[in-house]
């Protein structure tokens, strides 16, 4: 069973310097993948591209995705002008009618490419490409100047996003990074102390209460001298021990900004743990969620759970939560309202300094497009350091906003940070608790993220900009995603959403009616009951399950039965076989 655990960092005390360095050559070299990638792509793109059978697909499709986004445009300027949807019908069928031509075009064009690539000229035109690719790769990580356990993060990054259908993007350096090292066969935890690689000790602290004795001092290797490593270290807080007989595979070191100041440091340590050691299930019982984002007395209503032995339980997230968040969006615009009147009096005040240095007047040259409060920011810190005569009213203006902003700035993360971890907190404690008591969690498979999507200007779904900020706020993504771990997935059984609230778990009615205009009750119009709508789907979710609850316990012992022995359990076999 594999398990990441999660603690904590002070920032490092040793090789402070080469740790940024690793961070910042380790994402340059994640740009290269992405270049290389990018580049791989359009080779491939010409070789199928230019074939005779494709030429005229390519080119319709591209006449009518230019047709169908001017309509679009068009649809859009209309709304934006009189700010309603006063388009025509006709305008909106239109653009859907091109929308299925292109969908049409493009499954043609992709069984075209299919048949080409069928080809053995065709076919060796591609392998000579993935070879190209192969070796830009070893190149560019011969000369990238990262320690191997970090480049194979970036590596393994960029294995995840070739399988996306769009191409990779770059991304800026924003100083958030990681690096890493990878054990190879895993290590035993009571191998800390020694190993080359990643070490834990025993250190002082002088802290009392709870938290005594939870300090550890982490050190990682980041690089060698010939053969003997370079390590980092870190102040480590050690809240819980790792699970005696697991063996460590891998350890990862991440740097997130905190704020405008300060950075989090933490190490996510990924064990083997062996089967056994997890608390064991529950016998027998199943708990079903549905997902919620209404507002209610109290908060807003993020879910809801019932169990097989008819419990139920509301998961609110408070309103002490709700209004810390919207505390900090509201600080976040006045932030931006300080910015925008701050630009405009800023730039006029630089253009009145006479014989501006050059190199004040090339920083600033674009100032008026500037949206970031980190590039002012930026700006004034440089001029601290770059004064001249005749700046003192636009520097001290830039000073005084800078230091207004930093304030604000840390004040809204704050109060994020703090309502973030306090949903989470929730979330956990409720799923440890449902996982102990159940042994099945049921769900449906609703897509969140189609939620959150903005219809495309053909649609005829009108978009409902309370119900997505709701959605946002309850992070039902965050909530499932918690009672799953809890669970972990063999306990897990997903159904079908379809017509799961709208169906009467008393009689099988499927019901019509206004689910934003009545509240969280509903009466049956078949059989007259009332019921609660999330209640309703649980009750649904659970007879479904019911009904072929035998099959799927069957079908997860064979699952079980059947898994494929890990490396590090053939590695551990034998040994206690050798000796």
């Amino acid at each position: 069973m594999i398990r990441i655990y999660g603690y904590t960092l002070l920032p490092p005390t040793l090789n402070a310097q080469l740790v940024e360095e690793q961070m910042r050559a380790g994402h340059r070299y994640r740009n290269t993948l992405v270049e290389i990638e990018r580049e791989r792509r359009e080779r491939v793109a010409a070789v199928l591209s230019g074939h005779v059978d494709t030429e005229p697909l390519a080119a319709e499709i591209a006449t009518l995705s230019e047709e169908r986004e001017r309509l679009r445009l068009q649809i859009k300027a209309s709304r934006a002008a009189t700010r309603s949807r006063s388009e025509a019908a006709e305008d909106r069928a239109r653009v859907r009618d091109l929308g299925a031509r292109i969908k049409d075009l493009r499954e043609q064009l992709r069984a075209a490419k299919a048949a080409i690539a069928s080809d053995p000229e065709i076919q060796a035109k591609l392998a000579e490409i993935e070879q190209w690719s192969r070796e830009r790769v070893k190149e560019e990580r011969a000369r990238c100047g990262v320690y191997w356990g970090t480049y194979l993060l970036a590596e393994a990054a960029a294995d995840q996003a070739r399988k996306s259908k769009t191409p990779p993007r770059f991304a800026r350096w924003t100083g958030e990074g990681r690096i890493g090292v990878q054990l190879q066969g895993g290590i035993a935890v009571d191998e800390l102390t020694t190993d080359t690689q990643l070490q834990i000790h025993e250190c002082e602290d002088p802290r009392t209460g709870r938290r005594a004795g939870s300090r550890r001092l982490l050190r990682m290797r980041i690089g060698s001298d010939g053969r003997a490593p370079i390590w980092a270290e870190w102040q480590m807080i050690m809240h819980r021990a790792l699970p005696d007989g697991a063996r460590i595979k891998a350890a990862t070191v991440q740097r997130r900004r905190r704020d405008c100041r300060r950075w989090d440091w933490r190490v996510q340590i990924l064990v083997d743990i062996p089967d056994g050691w997890a608390r064991p299930a529950p016998d027998a019982g199943a708990v079903a969620l549905n997902l919620g984002w209404a507002r209610v007395d109290g908060g807003i209503r993020a879910g809801y759970v019932r169990g097989s032995d008819g419990t139920t339980h509301e998961i609110l997230v408070p309103r002490s939560i709700v209004d810390r968040i919207e505390k900090s969006e509201s600080i976040r615009s006045i932030r931006d309202r300080h910015l925008n009147e701050m630009r405009p009096r800023l730039i006029e005040s630089i253009g009145a300094i006479a014989g501006p240095p050059q190199e004040i007047v090339e920083r600033c040259e674009h100032m008026h497009a500037w949206r970031s409060p980190a590039r002012f920011a930026a700006l004034a810190r440089w001029w601290r350091d770059h004064r001249f005569d005749g700046d003192a009213e636009a520097y001290e203006m830039l000073e005084a906003w800078r230091y207004r902003d930093e304030h604000l700035q840390r004040y809204e993360a704050g109060l994020l940070r703090g309502a973030l971890g306090h949903r989470r907190e929730i979330y956990r404690r409720l799923a440890a608790h449902l996982a102990r008591r159940y042994r099945t969690l049921v769900v449906d498979d609703t897509d969140l993220r189609a939620l959150q999507r903005s219809p495309a200007p053909e649609s005829e779904r009108t978009e409902i900009d309370a119900a997505k900020r709701s959605q946002r706020l309850a992070a039902g993504s965050e909530l499932r995603a918690a009672l799953v771990s809890a669970f972990s997935e063999r306990r897990v059984v997903q159904l079908s959403a379809q017509d799961v609230t709208r169906t009467c778990h008393a009689c099988g009615s499927i019901e019509q009616w206004d689910r934003a205009a009545s509240g969280r009750m509903h009466t049956c119009s078949s059989c007259g009951v009332q019921w609660d709508q999330d209640d309703n789907a649980c009750r649904n979710l659970l007879r479904e399950w019911s009904r072929a609850a035998d099959e799927w316990e069957a079908a997860r012992a064979r699952k079980d039965a059947e898994r494929k022995e890990s490396r590090s359990e053939r590695l551990r076999r034998g040994r206690r076989k050798a000796a």
